[in-house]
């Protein structure tokens, strides 16, 4: 028996590369069916952490996340299934080969039938996402809205610049019309700023109109503010809000269900 102190340590791997890197399938203490730590800290097969850490480099990202972030990639009206199966416990993996097997044997084969290709996009943008300074808020992630779990269609994935501690404080939502008269502009920012002076998040769109007033008048307060917008998050609608959306974003969150890079479409604002 080779003694303790001549025993080559076998290198620990607690983060994956945007390709999944061979150093984790190597790592015998890594699982994807455990959660991951924030300080990068991998899992014991039986259940205990091994203690060992190493450092994660931007851009790196987690197995589990990267399947969460394919199934972002599946058709919207795939959601509501994808929501039902996460409920129940069942793995990503399974979900995604699930749903790639239902459109290959559809009479014309969408392009998202290849969960190869998914895995890969989808490993591509949380690499991007890091290199954003985006933070990816998984359906397991502590971060996680518990209410917008059980909407009908939950996203798998949330994608934060800024303070994810936000999604959990008291928010009341504020929308109205982009072509607002200057009479509920002043209201809209009025009633923001109260709402924020109490300690409550203001959430809206960064739109044009009341939702802009709404983030102005949230930013007077130390309630914060959030915008959810119809694109990525690192994609700022209307371009001229892009001072605002920094100060949304100091002072506050700016969230998207969407992948970085996703451009707004008319479809995506009624969500």
């Amino acid at each position: 028996r080779v003694p303790r102190r001549t025993q080559q340590k076998r290198p620990v791997c607690t983060h994956m590369t945007p390709t999944l890197c061979a150093r984790f399938r190597e790592c015998p203490h890594a699982s994807t069916s455990q959660p991951y730590t924030e300080h990068g800290r991998a899992p014991h097969r039986r259940g205990r952490s091994c203690g060992r850490r190493t450092p994660v480099p931007p851009g790196c990202v987690m197995p589990v996340a990267v399947e969460l972030a394919t199934l972002s990639l599946l058709p919207l009206t795939r959601w509501p299934r994808v929501a039902c199966d996460l409920r129940r416990g069942v793995s990503p993996r399974h979900i995604l080969t699930e749903h790639c097997a239902e459109g290959a044997g559809l009479p014309r084969r969408p392009a998202w039938t290849d969960p190869g290709q998914l895995l890969t996009r989808a490993a591509r943008a949380l690499a991007e996402a890091g290199a954003l300074n985006l933070d990816a808020v998984g359906w397991g992630d502590p971060h996680y809205p518990a209410l917008l779990r059980e909407i009908a269609d939950p996203p798998p994935v949330l994608w934060v610049s800024g303070e994810p501690r936000r999604l959990h404080e008291p928010s009341v939502a504020l929308v109205g019309s982009r072509a607002a008269t200057s009479y509920a502009l002043t209201v809209a920012e009025r009633l923001a700023a109260d709402l924020s002076a109490a300690g409550v998040a203001v959430v809206s769109g960064l739109a044009r109109g009341v939702d802009a007033a709404a983030h102005r008048g949230a930013l007077s307060g130390s309630g914060g503010t959030v915008a959810v917008l119809g694109c990525g998050a690192d994609v700022i609608y209307p371009a001229e809000h892009r001072d605002l959306a920094a100060a949304v974003q100091a002072n506050g969150a700016i969230v998207s269900e969407f992948l970085p890079g996703t451009w707004p479409r008319p479809e995506f604002f009624p969500r």
